[in-house]
C-alpha cells in the first residue's frame, strides 16, 4: 500500500522517494533510510545538486540511493 505526501513511501517494496532531497532535512532523511536498508530514490529540480547529493551518499557506503531529475 502506498500513500502520497511530499514524501512517498511504498512499504511493501521498502522503497522511498524523497522530493527535493539534495540538502538539509531531505538529505538526512535519505541518509537515515538508506542506512536502514531502504532503497531511496532521491529527486531534485537541480540535476547537478541531485547528483552531488547522491555522490555524497555513495561516498558514505550507501549504494542503495539513486537519482531522478524532476526537470
Amino acid at each position: 500500500m502506498c500513500w502520497r505526501s511530499p514524501f512517498t513511501r511504498c512499504a511493501l517494496k521498502r522503497t522511498w522517494r524523497n522530493i527535493c532531497s539534495c540538502k538539509g532535512i531531505g538529505l538526512e532523511i535519505c541518509r537515515q533510510l538508506a542506512s536502514n536498508g531502504v532503497m531511496v530514490v532521491l529527486t531534485a529540480r537541480d540535476e547537478k545538486r541531485g547528483l552531488e547529493a547522491v555522490a555524497k551518499l555513495h561516498e558514505s557506503s550507501l549504494s542503495n540511493v539513486v537519482f531522478i531529475s524532476l526537470m
